[in-house]
């Protein structure tokens, strides 16, 4: 009985592995012994590099690309570039981290150590942000003002702008001014030439929904810059602002006096 029961069991289950093989792995109309290759398999170090190999080329790219990986992924630059994001939204942050962006070229650890700084302030004040309330008002007011000589390697001032839809600040700006202004009048007068161009900008644009402003407020600290906005006299001391003073006297004139 029980030889009799091992050669019927026996084709039973020869006939069971060929339907799953031809049911799932192996496809349709194809046998199994067709996948069967008496061929010896290539040997292993002839599909894949020898360490030794991996090693002297990796050496080689280390030796080309390392100059541009020092350059481009420094950890500086890449603390300074998400900083730049925040400056969005955290506008009491865009003055230290303009700074530190102009020597994220080739910072050192000095530069290095004041970004930790500014993470540091940010880890203690991160609930700070921007409030809007809804039931303010809509008047366009500007302030503008500039840092004398602010920068040390080149001695060119820095101008600063900010703008106001009622009680909401909507745009802020700190920028190195492009020239060396030789006094703080001519400094002051550059930042208030830039707040003046951001500000015709933003009334252009609130036209459009149907805001329109007739006089603008544009605020500055500088009793001389003040002076020469509203001076027609074009004096021989302000000659190396003359593009300056012309494109401000034509826009203050009209719109924000």
């Amino acid at each position: 009985m029980s030889d009799h029961n091992s050669s019927d069991l026996a084709p039973q289950r020869q006939e069971m592995s060929v339907e799953n093989v031809s049911s799932g792995l192996v496809p349709q109309g194809q046998k199994a012994s067709d996948y069967d290759n008496s061929d010896p398999v290539p040997p292993r170090q002839n599909v894949v590099p020898s360490a030794e190999k991996t090693d002297s080329s990796q050496q080689g790219l280390e030796f080309l690309f390392s100059p541009l990986l020092e350059e481009y992924y420094n950890p500086t630059h890449v603390k300074i570039g998400s900083l730049m994001y925040l400056t969005s939204s955290r506008p009491d942050l865009v003055q230290a981290v303009c700074y530190c962006a102009r020597y994220q070229a080739r910072p050192t650890q000095k530069h290095l150590k004041e970004v930790k700084r500014i993470f540091k302030y940010l880890k203690g004040t991160i609930n700070m942000g921007l409030w809007y309330p809804k039931d303010s008002g809509f008047e366009l007011t500007a302030f503008s003002d500039a840092d004398h000589a602010g920068c040390l390697d080149t001695r060119k001032s820095t101008s600063g702008g900010i703008q106001f839809l009622g009680d909401k600040l909507v745009s802020w700006m700190s920028k190195k001014q492009n020239c060396t202004a030789m006094s703080s009048a001519e400094a002051e007068y550059v930042a208030l030439s830039a707040s003046c161009a951001q500000v015709m900008w933003m009334r252009t644009q609130l036209q459009d929904y149907g805001f329109n402003y007739n006089k603008i407020p544009l605020y500055c600290d500088s009793q001389s810059a003040i002076a020469i906005s509203c001076n027609p006299v074009q004096h021989s001391r302000t000659k190396n602002i003359h593009n300056l003073v012309s494109f401000h006297k034509g826009t203050g004139e009209k719109w924000f006096n």
